[in-house]
């Protein structure tokens, strides 16, 4: 869907607009396995992220996706859209962030994404889905239905939509990758101990935060929130 309407748009995502007053990039959200909710307001760092100019937006597009095509193109045409709806110019950064399953989604939007990204920052990240298909009860009914219609091999479709098996491809932009030690839903070895030395490998600029007694996604340590949101802002700001 492609429009330039604010009403229309907002019929598909969250949009924090009323809370950034001069826009001057866009910091688009991805939410982790099974999330349904409705959003009604903004987190405190989405706060500190509209004080920098940054227009928060959570796209609606179900909870079972794992950035399957169909979303890839639907989140395309929300940015292309985004662009043209809130006048912004072309050089607006666009910052992609996430957790859990949406950390999977983020670093690999990056991967397809036909738009230049500013950078991407996420949390407790999905890297390896062959590994997390089978890591928790819950997931392998949801890698099914995302991929249902699809041709080709499992193995194959499970690649095509894994960080680890995309990385070769990643844009050069800065990523910054935070995962809980203690994490028993995503484990941290197999997923971001895995990605991130093939990330360095290639040249990409990397900063990975392993956090002792952190488990899935929280508690985050202060100064790892804070280090989450800099980067963020530092690239609004750019």
């Amino acid at each position: 869907m492609k429009t330039s309407s604010i009403k229309a748009l907002k019929e598909v995502a969250w949009i924090g607009d009323e809370y950034v007053k001069h826009p001057r990039g866009i910091v688009l959200w991805f939410h982790g396995l099974g999330r349904l909710e409705y959003k009604f307001e903004p987190t405190m760092q989405e706060l500190v992220f509209a004080d920098a100019g940054g227009l928060v937006v959570h796209a609606y597009y179900g909870a079972w996706h794992w950035m399957n095509r169909q979303t890839r193109a639907f989140i395309d045409d929300l940015i292309a859209s985004l662009y043209k709806a809130y006048k912004l110019p072309k050089r607006a950064p666009v910052v992609i962030t996430g957790e859990s399953m949406g950390g999977q989604c983020g670093l690999l939007y990056t991967r397809y994404s036909k738009h230049k990204l500013a950078g991407c920052a996420v949390n407790c990240p999905v890297c390896d889905l062959e590994y997390s298909m089978y890591e928790r009860g819950d997931v392998a009914r949801t890698i099914h239905h995302a991929f249902r219609g699809y041709k080709g091999t499992l193995k194959a479709l499970l690649k095509e939509h894994s960080p680890v098996g995309q990385v070769a491809k990643f844009p050069r932009i800065p990523y910054h990758i935070i995962h809980g030690v203690k994490d028993e839903g995503v484990h941290i070895k197999p997923h971001s101990d895995q990605l991130v030395p093939l990330m360095r490998k290639r040249g990409l600029d990397v900063d990975y935060h392993r956090v002792e007694g952190m488990n899935h996604c929280s508690p985050m340590p202060q100064a790892v929130w804070q280090s989450q949101t800099d980067f963020v802002t530092r690239l609004l700001n750019a």
